[in-house]
């Protein structure tokens, strides 16, 4: 094997971080680190502060097929199950939000009906969304996707209701949405 790639570990002076990179003849080169068998990796020990990521960190796919199972590890993260999306947003008539993540906007279409445009589509429907809502000074109420409209890759149309069921403003929507993206 003629490797010209290789792991370079960098030694550094006293309060600089010791550096471990790949260097080598290629332009592009990727590092793969990995156990044998159920080997466990482990970054860092019980006295690490965090662990700082310089770009997005992907979960794991669960994959599918009979030699993958679609059952996720207890605990273990895996895109399929992060939330892709949430929102918490005042639902009176001038409807504002709190508090989001990958949305766009909200609108207010009428009494208690609400849509969410997220800034990155989802890739297919259906993806899951659950919410809840507080109307009138604290009395419960629940949200539901809306029967009106089609379910959309782009936008999700809910409907809060007061908890006899009768649709109303909501004075706070919380949501969140998980699916493919």
């Amino acid at each position: 094997m003629n490797a010209t790639n290789y792991l370079r570990v960098s030694p550094s002076a006293t309060g600089n971080a010791v550096v471990a990179d790949v260097a080598g003849g290629d332009t592009n080169i990727p590092l793969t680190i990995d156990t044998k068998g159920t080997g466990r990796l482990t970054l860092g020990s019980a006295d690490v502060v965090d662990v700082t990521v310089a770009t997005a960190l992907v979960p794991a796919s669960l994959g599918a097929g009979p030699s993958i199972p679609n059952t996720p590890l207890a605990h273990a993260l895996y895109r399929e199950n992060v939330v892709k999306g949430w929102i918490n947003f005042k639902g009176t008539t001038a409807a504002s939000i709190y508090g989001s993540f990958n949305v766009t906007s909200l609108s207010r279409g009428s009494l208690g009906a609400y849509q969410i445009t997220w800034d990155r589509d989802f890739a297919a429907t259906p993806y899951a969304v659950a919410g809840a809502c507080t109307i009138n000074t604290g009395r419960g109420g629940f949200v539901t996707l809306s029967l009106a409209t089609p379910f959309a890759v782009g936008v999700c149309d809910v409907q809060a209701f007061y908890e006899d069921g009768v649709t109303r403003d909501a004075d706070v929507v919380t949501l969140i949405a998980i699916g493919a993206q």
